[in-house]
């Protein structure tokens, strides 16, 4: 049997996981939490980082940041 597993991606978080957005975040969180159980796998794509809900960053366990110019 495979294991098979599952990435969700999340554009522009930013404005999904503000800093004041309440109980929205409660599932996530707990997905962020339990989804390594069940091979789920998050991405988060944002430009200010520093507007995202805390509480879902301190689930966070891998970091990678880039920078784009022209």
């Amino acid at each position: 049997m495979t294991k098979q597993f599952i990435q969700i991606y999340f554009k522009e978080l930013h404005m999904i996981f503000s800093p004041n957005s309440g109980n929205v975040i409660d599932v996530y969180s707990r997905l962020a939490k339990v989804g390594v159980k069940f091979n789920i796998g998050i991405v988060y794509l944002t430009q200010p980082p520093s507007t995202v809900n805390q509480d879902l960053l301190a689930l966070t366990e891998n970091f990678f940041i880039g920078h784009l110019s022209s």
